[in-house]
């Protein structure tokens, strides 16, 4: 399989690897941060949309574009990790694309590949630009409750599903 992303990565961890018979992803002990810089995504699909988030969130068109094939978004992704009994548990993450970065914590399951990561997504454009279209008449009263100092809005969300079907959505209840 080709790896999700390319980019330079930064990675510092402790890791512990106890006697036992379990599998090896449920004995191995880790504590360590990571950093991938200028990175891109390998799924054309899943770059289109890094591309699209990072467009709308700097209230940017794509007529507006002087190419009619623009150069892919690059991302920052950052965490400091610990791994212990098969979890990965994720705490200051950000994932960063120009106008916009999301800032999150929780889980990663490494033995089934379930997601569950919950943060803020902080974007230069106010809600109801970044929607655009037609929506974003009913978001405008909306605004100015997602509006943040040096944000045109911020707004709770959540990534959960697995590895290859992840789901992410707008969470309006936050944590729970």
């Amino acid at each position: 399989d080709r790896p999700p992303m390319y980019g330079a990565m930064i990675f510092r961890a402790h890791v512990t690897l106890p006697p036992g018979q379990e599998e090896f992803l449920r004995r191995v002990r880790l504590v360590g941060n990571f950093n991938i810089t200028e990175a891109r995504f390998s799924r054309a699909h899943t770059q289109h949309n890094v591309d699209k988030l990072s467009e709308r969130a700097r209230k940017k068109k794509q007529e507006q574009s002087n190419s009619a094939d623009p150069e892919p978004v690059v991302s920052d992704l950052k965490s400091n990790v610990i791994i212990r009994d098969g979890i990965a548990l994720l705490s200051n993450a950000s994932f960063r694309v120009p106008g916009a970065v999301v800032r999150s914590e929780g889980s990663y399951d490494l033995t089934n590949q379930v997601i569950n990561l919950h943060g803020t997504l902080a974007m230069q454009a106010s809600l109801s630009k970044a929607v655009g279209g037609f929506k974003s008449i009913f978001l405008i009263p909306l605004d100015p409750l997602f509006r943040k100092k040096y944000a045109g809005a911020v707004v709770p969300v959540r990534m959960t599903g697995t590895y290859s079907h992840p789901v992410f959505r707008v969470s309006l209840t936050g944590r729970k």
